[in-house]
């Protein structure tokens, strides 16, 4: 069997694995696939066990989007009894795909390192979400997690894990009521409020994405990951 790039580690798949056994015939949204080895294939090879799920995986790569239907295909052409492939940007996809779809057992983050886009995402995605249903969000110790983590953990409708079992973090987030108290949706929104005005989020407001990757691709490698991705050096003792 070809063996397909990852960015989710062994014990990351475990567990989401486990979600998704806690349902018949789970709904699943994806959002960034990348290559497909990592949350696609584990999504799709526990489906294999229910009747009737269904993963939609939304990707925004074009070439990364077909690379990773090629790599599927490769491991299992019939994945695509319970799957649907999407290319596109997440903010437009899902309000096209809930007026189909509805609502999603479990939903599934891990697009760009952009912190906005999670928030984004999680705004569109947290009513679809019944209660008893699961949002992971991948990364939840990088740049990309920055805002959602510290919003969600504050909201006393979600119990909530951040995983440490890799570099990256993997947050879990399991819907236990339908809507927040007023004063924990009015804490999750100050620390939102806080967390937007960091420099580096600020300034990625005001220069064109052109401009940004010009200046990123000046800076050392170790700096570029720091500010693009929030990854710090490992220092080995």
């Amino acid at each position: 069997m070809k063996d397909i790039e990852s960015q989710l580690g062994p014990e990351e798949k475990t567990i989401v694995a486990q979600a998704v056994a806690q349902f018949a015939a789970p709904i699943i949204l994806e959002i960034g696939t990348y290559k497909g080895g990592g949350s696609t294939l584990t999504f799709l090879e526990a489906l294999q066990k229910t009747v009737g799920g269904k993963l939609y995986g939304v990707e925004a790569d074009a070439s990364v989007f077909s690379e990773m239907k090629n790599n599927i295909r490769s491991v299992n052409p019939d994945y695509f009894e319970h799957f649907t492939p999407i290319r596109g940007f997440s903010q437009q996809v899902i309000p096209e795909l809930l007026k189909e779809v509805r609502s999603f057992d479990i939903a599934f983050l891990d697009g760009g390192n952009n912190p906005r886009e999670q928030i984004e995402e999680f705004t569109l995605l947290h009513d679809a979400i019944p209660v008893g249903g699961y949002l992971f969000a991948h990364d939840a110790n990088l740049r990309k997690g920055r805002w959602l983590v510290p919003y969600i953990l504050e909201l006393d409708n979600w119990r909530v894990v951040v995983h440490q079992v890799s570099e990256e973090g993997l947050l879990e987030a399991k819907k236990i009521t339908v809507h927040p108290s007023a004063d924990s949706l009015s804490r999750a929104d100050r620390i939102l409020r806080r967390n937007k005005r960091s420099l580096i989020e600020v300034a990625t407001l005001f220069f064109p994405s052109s401009f940004k990757g010009v200046f990123l691709k000046l800076l050392p490698f170790k700096l570029r990951r720091l500010i693009g991705e929030g990854r710090k050096e490992q220092r080995t003792v």
